[in-house]
């Protein structure tokens, strides 16, 4: 038999206990906030069209219905004259530049919410996000989001392999992550973008009905209805929404 720590378990119950805590005091949508969203590399046109169509109506979401400034919410990929629509395949190129002139226009009292949607994958040693060319790594990206200037920062990754990046972010000082994998293992496309969408789209995720939606709130709202999403269409389930603040 198995023999638990009783002091051990307690130390671990109240370590969980301030995390959920300190997640669910802040709200995911602020007008101050700035928010990045990214689409990646769809390969077939249904899930170019899929991502492109969650993402585009995230933004329309946060501005309309959670008063986000318009020009606080950025579409990577998006027409210049139409914002709220994406019209390329945003490349690694791309991505890293715009991200050189974001850390310029942050400072540490500002928040920020990045949220990526695509395919990836991991061998198990680096994960990968899709973009058009060269792809994002795991350690880029935490490289990236480490030189932000912002003491709070929040990320939603919504692809395959995603938690094996929630690892290498969840370390980072003042970052939180929602990922829709629980690590490397889980290498299918996720239903979590659609209810991603429909969180902020309506106000069943806000559970305490106070109009402020928090990380935490969001987080059991995902985590809840993939869940069912699996058992009441009697799939296995081949994705786990996962929360991390610290990497382990």
């Amino acid at each position: 038999r198995l023999r638990v720590d009783p002091l051990r378990m307690i130390a671990m119950r109240l370590k969980t206990i301030a995390l959920l805590l300190a997640i669910a005091a802040a709200p995911i949508a602020a007008a101050d906030d700035h928010v990045w969203l990214v689409p990646g590399a769809g390969g077939d046109m249904q899930y170019v069209e899929q991502f492109n169509r969650s993402l585009e109506s995230i933004r329309a979401s946060l501005v309309n219905n959670h008063h986000y400034e318009p020009d606080r919410v950025r579409l990577l990929g998006a027409i210049d004259s139409t914002p709220e629509k994406i019209d390329h395949d945003v490349t690694l190129e791309e991505f890293d530049a715009a991200w050189i002139d974001l850390i310029e226009s942050l400072i540490p009292d500002d928040t920020f919410l990045l949220i990526l949607i695509g395919h990836g994958q991991s061998d198990y040693v680096e994960p990968k996000f899709n973009l058009k060319g060269p792809d994002l790594t795991g350690q880029k990206l935490a490289e990236m989001v480490a030189a932000l200037p912002p003491k709070e920062k929040r990320v939603i990754l919504s692809f395959p392999c995603s938690g094996h990046f929630s690892e290498l972010l969840a370390p980072i000082e003042g970052v939180s992550v929602i990922a829709s994998t629980d690590g490397p293992r889980q290498i299918y496309l996720s239903v979590m973008s659609g209810f991603l969408v429909q969180a902020f789209d309506d106000e069943w995720a806000d559970q305490d009905g106070d109009g402020a939606l928090t990380f935490y709130e969001l987080f059991e709202f995902l985590s809840q209805e993939v869940d069912d999403y699996y058992a009441n269409q009697d799939f296995v389930q081949i994705s786990n929404v996962s929360l991390e603040d610290n990497g382990d």
